[in-house]
């Protein structure tokens, strides 16, 4: 691309570039619904989305009303020019193609080997010795065979899961059978190319395939098992050269004297798995011009071998390799490298992220930027953002928040995070990132320690402190995956190369086996004169099998051998390899928060900077490599402007500021002058403290929150006062009916093909609240589903008729006539019954009014906050954003600039209005906007929008902790740890807001 093309698109990023969420389907699917939430999405700045179906979906999957709804999603997105992305699976793992591979051949299923079965199951038998508790000796034994003295049986089999709802009712499929993948693409590749072939490459740019496994045994109790598939016998002795079947019990075993049974099982397990799985569809997208992209399951560690072998010989076949970082977070350096090494050695041009799952409703705009911005820097190119759901009906809600979407109050202000990240994303597509480190994978270190989890973590944790200490030193690397070596590499001159990658230096981690493909290049890498760093211990072993030539490898002058501790790595790393790229503060110490991409595109050299640090900005001296003009790309405006730099021995340095949590985007051109005249930077004339008293008002109705009811069966009598969700799980089991609060079930689709044969049941729900002060406009209860309720307020029925919904179109407002002062009793009644409108929630009562978080009463709205949590000052669960306003004099100079600076706070971003018009928002430090231009000589109105979540609305609220690591359906209804004191986020403006003038 040319350089001011590239500047265009820079400032007015296309929808490739864009986030494309999962956009969750997941009940009963209306075609012009659809439209109008692609609209949506469009008004957000969203690029596009995936067409994922969830928990809850309710039109039947991959039917002819599933592909007209597909049809007008796809046919709206090209009107709004959008990427519309398909999704492989009914739910996830994918695979099993919504049961109907297993359905249609049982012999499709998955299975798995497992040590000591029934007697009456077992396949094989083994007699064998024990020693300092573990396998020592055995042999095959015979039908009839008995163990001797001294010996003790050993059985096997070879077994299929239980089946489970899940799956729809059946077993996972065997993802190592070629003939079982070809079925899944039949079912749930080929029906959209009959249909959508037309638009494959153009609005459907490709297709999400999630989390294919191995081993996906829902419904098994505890035990010791490996994946299994019936070919895999003779695959590994044409492999291997050897009878796996008699040798099962080494795969159990954690003896070192079977370590290489172990590694050549699972690196065939990885093989088999790789070439079925991902390099059939990989290649049935090649041929039909789309992009297969999705992520591996656990890719995160070595936990992943039991389910999957390794994550790099399947992302190869990806056209857009992609990952899954779930929670807020920035600690899997492995899970991003996994995908952007192969990208880079493969030729891809992009890299994807299904990100920010299980963060919880809270999640912030600059929670999304420090986890984003760690992923761009590390090669992660497209946001799938985890979720933007079509309904958030009954469960649906509870579905791994946080969401993306027009539930959030924040979602007018949600295209400043879009701008942000789409050009972020293209800044780090252009040219070819430079990484001149490989660091070798030591995942089939790991394979031969498999059967102990322990050593399986200790392995990932060691690989994945390297690859942070590279980052923290300033060395970019690529991973480089032993198999993918094997197919793609050679030497070059004083380079190693894999595919389209080349690198002056390999770093060993500590392991004790490579493949002897890798054993044979690093060799010929060392003798052309490349450089290596072992770490200690080095490894011992070829192929799994101990080489008494590992020792002459690693005893080369050109190999450093160093210890594992960050110190001795940077001596090593700067005796070997001059950095290209350098990041220090005040001394000369690299500054290991702030990370770096550096890529080359048209002869310049373009930098991306990332601060890990949440608390702390840094000032910062970067050193470029090259001489020459620098520009700094502004990612949040899309300006780009030269900086002021120094230039001496072939070196470049700027001197920049990062905040917390902060990002800049650095261009070098060797061809344009290097400039030193710096922008005068204006002085602080005065600091005006706003007053602590805030006039404010809402966006959305307040709302205080009916989770707890007593129920019964109308001839019965009423339960004690327990959560909504137990009440209807209660009343279900009384039913004979299972629970639809959680997610496990049978898919609604599936699960109501038939009408139920479960008679209903009249059914009562109570709950009470209390009134201080009666609010003037009267209030509405949300309810949903409200058509199927007969609802009683003290006593007397009220109509039950909706005018209007409230959050979702779900949630239905019924007016609440006869509200009294003190206790309030409401009754909802209706005929339950095993139908999918028949999820029972959580009731809202709404309308303009304070609630006492202590006693949790309606009370007079307050008009004046103070600094401190919204919660405690009349809104615990409100849901909306609050607008924070108050009056100032100003009579503004000409040549000064005002700044107002917001203090301590917490939401999900704020929003500057002067006088009626927005100034900016802010969702990341510095929590500052440049009012100046909307300011007048007088009175003006100050406002700053504090943008809140539904988290203290929908929870989860009695969990001990405020804001939990991870956020899934459970947590919402966890009674072993349930606190019955809600535990609200605090919202709000805490600390004080200033207005800097300065000249």
């Amino acid at each position: 691309m040319r350089e001011d093309g590239a500047k265009r698109t820079f400032l007015h990023p296309g929808p490739e570039w864009r986030c494309a969420p999962f956009w969750s389907w997941n009940d009963d699917l209306d075609p012009e619904e659809l439209r109008r939430q692609v609209r949506e999405m469009k008004r957000a700045g969203l690029g596009g989305f995936f067409m994922h179906n969830r928990i809850g979906l309710i039109t039947p999957f991959m039917g002819e009303r599933w592909m007209e709804c597909i049809a007008a999603a796809v046919d709206e997105a090209r009107r709004q020019r959008m990427q519309a992305w398909l999704y492989d699976e009914d739910r996830w793992p994918s695979g099993y193609g919504g049961g109907m591979v297993v359905r249609r051949n049982p012999e499709f299923a998955m299975h798995y080997l497992e040590m000591n079965p029934p007697e009456d199951a077992a396949d094989y038998r083994f007699a064998v010795v024990h020693g300092n508790g573990d396998v020592r000796a055995y042999r095959r034994l015979g039908p009839k065979q008995r163990p001797r003295e001294g010996e003790s049986l050993q059985r096997f089999a070879i077994r299929v899961p239980p089946p489970s709802p899940w799956f729809d009712g059946l077993p996972y499929a065997d993802n190592m059978n070629p003939a079982s993948v070809q079925s899944f693409i039949s079912f749930c590749y080929e029906p959209y190319r009959e249909r959508f072939s037309h638009e494959f490459g153009k609005t459907i740019p490709g297709i999400f395939t999630d989390e294919p496994n191995i081993f996906s045994a829902h419904e098994l109790p505890p035990g010791r098992r490996v994946p299994w598939t019936p070919r895999l016998p003779r695959e590994f002795r044409q492999r291997r050269g050897y009878d796996l079947l008699a040798r099962l019990p080494e795969l159990f075993s954690s003896s070192p004297d079977f370590f290489k049974t172990r590694h050549d099982f699972w690196r065939t397990v990885t093989e088999l798995f790789a070439e079925a799985y991902c390099g059939q569809l990989g290649a049935w997208c090649e041929e039909n011009g789309l992009e297969l992209t999705g992520h591996m399951l656990m890719e995160q560690d070595f936990d992943a071998i039991p389910v999957g072998g390794a994550a790099m010989p399947s992302l190869r076949h990806m056209q857009r390799p992609g990952i899954d970082i779930l929670t807020e977070q920035t600690q899997e350096t492995l899970t991003c490298k996994q995908a952007s090494s192969i990208a880079h050695q493969l030729g891809r041009s992009r890299t994807l992220s299904e990100t920010y799952g299980t963060s919880g409703w809270h999640m912030t705009f600059e929670g999304q930027k420090w986890s984003g911005d760690w992923q761009t820097v590390l090669g992660i190119s497209t946001r799938c953002q985890h979720l933007t759901p079509y309904s958030i009906r009954g469960m649906r809600k509870r579905d791994y928040p946080p969401t993306f979407s027009w539930h959030q109050p924040w979602w007018r202000y949600f295209p400043v995070i879009e701008d942000y990240f789409a050009r972020a994303c293209f800044f780090t597509t252009l040219g070819k990132p430079v990484r001149e480190v490989l660091l070798l994978h030591n995942v089939a270190t790991a394979w031969g320690e498999a059967p102990t989890p322990d050593a399986r973590r200790r392995h990932s944790d060691h690989l994945n402190q390297v690859a942070e200490d590279l980052l923290a030193l300033h060395y970019d690397f690529d991973l480089g995956d032993e198999t993918i070596i094997a197919e793609r590499g050679s030497v070059k001159g004083r380079r190693f190369i894999v595919g389209e990658a080349s690198y002056k230096l390999v770093v060993v981690p500590a392991c004790e086996t490579l493949f002897a493909s890798t054993v044979n290049l690093l060799r010929r890498f060392l003798e052309a004169g490349g450089k290596v760093i072992a770490l200690r211990p080095r490894p011992t072993r070829t192929d799994g099998r101990s080489a008494a030539d590992m020792a002459s490898l690693f005893a080369h002058e050109n190999v450093t051998t160093i210890s594992a501790a960050r110190a001795e790595l940077e001596d090593a790393l700067r005796s070997i390899l001059p950095r290209r790229v350098s990041i220090t503060g005040e001394g000369p110490r690299q500054v290991g928060a702030v990370i770096y991409q550096e890529r080359r595109h048209r002869g310049r050299s373009l930098v991306m900077l990332a601060n890990r640090d949440r608390e702390a900005g840094h000032r910062l001296a970067v050193e470029l490599p090259g001489e020459g003009r620098v520009e700094r790309w502004d990612l949040e405006t899309g300006h780009i402007g030269p900086l002021s730099a120094r230039a001496a021995a072939g070196k470049t340095t700027v001197e920049i500021c990062l905040p917390p949590t902060g990002s800049a985007a650095l261009s070098l051109d060797p061809k344009g002058q290097t400039s030193r005249r710096a922008a005068r930077p204006r002085k602080l004339v005065k600091d005006i403290a706003l007053k602590d008293e805030w006039r404010v008002r809402r966006t959305r109705e307040n709302s205080l929150v009916l989770d707890a009811c007593r129920w019964r069966f109308t001839d019965g009598e009423w339960s004690k006062l327990m959560p909504v969700f137990l009440a209807q799980r209660q009343l279900r089991e009384r039913m004979g009916l299972p629970d639809v609060s959680g997610p496990g079930l049978v898919q609604p689709w599936r699960r109501y093909a038939r009408p139920s044969r479960v008679p209903p049941r009249p059914v009562e729900l109570g709950f009470s609240f209390r009134v201080h002060t009666i609010p003037e406009n009267g209030m509405d209860l949300v309810v949903e589903s409200a058509e199927l309720f007969e609802i009683l307020l003290n006593g007397r029925q009220i109509p039950s008729s909706a005018h209007g919904w409230w959050l979702d179109k779900s949630m239905d407002r019924v007016a609440l006539p006869g509200i009294r002062r003190g206790e309030n009793e409401l009754v909802l009644r209706c005929e339950y019954r095993d139908a999918p409108e028949y999820e029972i929630e959580e009731c809202y009562l709404i309308g303009d009014f304070g609630v006492d978080r202590g006693s949790d009463q309606i009370v007079r709205e307050p008009q004046f906050l103070k600094a401190g949590d919204w919660c405690d000052q009349g809104y615990p669960y409100y849901a909306g954003n609050l607008v924070y306003g108050q009056e100032m004099h100003l009579r503004p100079t000409p040549g000064e600039r005002a700044l107002l600076r917001v203090g301590s706070h917490f939401g999900s971003c704020i929003a500057v209005h002067v006088n009626g018009r927005l100034a900016g928002v802010r969702g990341w430090p510095p929590y500052e906007v440049d009012i100046t231009s909307k300011l007048k000589s007088g009175r003006n109105l100050i406002e700053v929008e504090v943008c809140g979540s539904p988290r203290n609305l929908l929870g989860p609220n009695h969990l001990p902790e405020k804001r939990p690591a991870w956020t899934g359906p459970a947590e919402f209804m966890r009674l072993d740890r349930w606190v019955e004191e809600r535990n609200l986020v605090p919202y709000g403006i805490f600390g004080e807001v200033t207005l800097a003038v300065l000249r």
